[in-house]
């Protein structure tokens, strides 16, 4: 099998998600519950803030965040938790 590029293996996690996003989201305070591909969401944000990811992981988490805001989970308060 061919390794596909880090922005075509996101940009198909991103169609993949409409999927993925069917699962129940749970918010206990301020922390997300919800597992997205494995991944704790909130820590994928904390670690993007961090530095810890690639421009391509920027993408993700940019488009996460609209995911959360659609949502209503308020940005803000994640990122200061």
């Amino acid at each position: 099998m061919l390794h596909r590029s880090m922005e075509e293996r996101i940009l198909s996690l991103k169609v993949d998600s409409i999927e993925l996003c069917k699962v129940a989201w749970g918010i206990r305070g301020n922390k997300v519950l919800e597992i997205f591909n494995g991944v704790d969401l909130l820590t994928l944000i904390e670690e993007c803030y961090e530095g810890l990811h690639t421009e391509s992981h920027l993408y993700l988490i940019g488009w996460l965040e609209d995911v959360l805001k659609e949502r209503g989970v308020d940005i803000d308060v994640l990122k200061s938790t």
